[in-house]
């Protein structure tokens, strides 16, 4: 039971479980983490970048979706990985 209450836990408050490095203290950082096989230094990277390089409303406007992805592409050579990743931060609500 004790290990039900704490997976459940580990749910509720990804953040709170040892599952993340402590710097991942956001979603968004955890979903890049995810898909970038756990690798910490490029999430940091990659989400300290964007943030500074997204501009308000850049969704659904192509040169702003642009300035995000060659963001990306800093950090990312491979053009299909950059899509894939662009893809995950177009629908990261916190970007």
């Amino acid at each position: 039971m004790a290990k039900i209450v704490e997976l459940s836990n580990n749910v509720k408050k990804p953040a709170d479980s040892d599952t993340y490095p402590k710097r991942l203290n956001s979603n968004a950082k955890r979903a890049l983490y995810d898909n970038l096989s756990h690798d910490e230094e490029l999430t940091i990277a990659l989400d300290t970048e964007i943030s500074h390089t997204k501009k308000d409303g850049w969704r659904g406007n192509l040169i702003k979706e642009r300035e995000v992805k060659y963001a990306i592409r800093k950090h990312i050579a491979d053009e299909a990985e950059v899509d894939r990743v662009f893809g995950l931060v177009k629908n990261q609500r916190e970007y």
